[in-house]
């Protein structure tokens, strides 16, 4: 490969698969289901707001090059409980307003405990 790390990262992700995208995904994500009945299509919805929710940069950077921009943000808006951050991040990029989500218009069936 080349010599710069960031290219190469860049280049690994524009080659990744179904599979290899799912097992480059940071672990604690999936901690809760078995990683290899996972299917980056059929379950995108799930990925997505996982990634979105508990996700870190790389995750970020890794899912936007798996399904593009515009796919994320149109399964964002149907996500029931996103930050103001992640919808205020998702509506800037997807030129949005934040009353297009789901999560900004909707009340939440328990309230929080704590503000953080």
């Amino acid at each position: 490969m080349y010599s710069d790390p960031i290219l190469n990262s860049k280049i690994d992700i524009l080659l990744m698969n179904e599979k290899t995208y799912i097992e480059s995904l940071s672990k604690h994500l999936f901690w809760d289901v078995d990683v290899s009945a996972i299917e980056a299509e059929k379950h995108q919805k799930f990925i997505i707001t996982k990634v979105l929710k508990y996700g870190l940069y790389d995750d970020w950077k890794k899912t936007k090059a798996f399904y593009g921009t515009d796919t994320i943000v149109r399964i964002a808006k149907t996500i029931q409980d996103l930050d103001s951050k992640t919808i205020a991040f998702l509506s800037l990029i997807g030129q949005l307003s934040k009353t297009e989500f789901l999560c900004f218009t909707s009340t939440p069936l328990m309230p929080k405990h704590w503000h953080f």
